[in-house]
């Protein structure tokens, strides 16, 4: 049956499964990325390409797409463009199917809890993955899990969940581990003094 704009009709199951997966395959792209920067990117790319579109027509290259965006996006968000345009989806990024994409995307990352794991230093990859591992135990997929450097931090990390902050950094157990030497040191000077 066919829509008097003579496009196919698309079965509603159909459209949820083509919806999942275009989610499922944006997340795995920006899963590093903040969610405030992916809908802030999208944002862009959308204005850039209804334009790029209207000027370019519907079979716009990625050259184009990457003079239009012009490194204003990350390489995630690129990655799923890309992946949109191998698939001829583009157009889901472009003019009113683009606003309706982004505000469906901003309903979605509503409900999406984004976790910060701030640690002193930059961690390898395989730590990352490792500790990455163990958080998802406790923060399954959907969630979010960012890593975040902040220097001032001694050693060990910061899990911000949004709902509560977990220190575990060294400059947070400084002050019990000082008491704590200085009790046993006390305590040891009075029995062998």
């Amino acid at each position: 049956m066919n829509t008097a704009s003579n496009q196919p009709t698309i079965p509603d199951d159909v459209r949820g499964a083509i919806g999942r997966e275009i989610m499922s395959v944006l997340n795995a792209c920006t899963i590093d990325v903040p969610i405030e920067q992916t809908i802030q990117e999208l944002q862009v790319a959308i204005e850039r390409l209804s334009f790029g579109g209207e000027t370019m027509g519907p079979d716009i290259s990625m050259d184009d797409i990457d003079t239009l965006l012009n490194g204003d996006i990350s390489a995630g968000t690129m990655q799923f463009i890309n992946w949109l345009q191998e698939r001829k989806s583009l157009s889901i990024l472009m003019g009113q199917r683009g606003n309706m994409f982004l505000a469906f995307c901003i309903r979605y990352y509503r409900t999406i809890r984004e976790v910060k794991c701030i640690t002193p230093v930059v961690l390898s990859e395989a730590f990352r993955i490792s500790l990455l591992g163990q958080l998802r135990t406790i923060y399954p997929e959907p969630t979010r899990i960012l890593f975040d450097v902040s220097p001032s931090l001694v050693a060990g990390c910061v899990i911000d969940d949004g709902e509560k902050r977990t220190d575990m950094s060294l400059r947070s157990a400084s002050p019990s581990l000082v008491r704590r030497f200085i009790t046993r040191h006390a305590h040891h000077r009075r029995h062998n003094g």
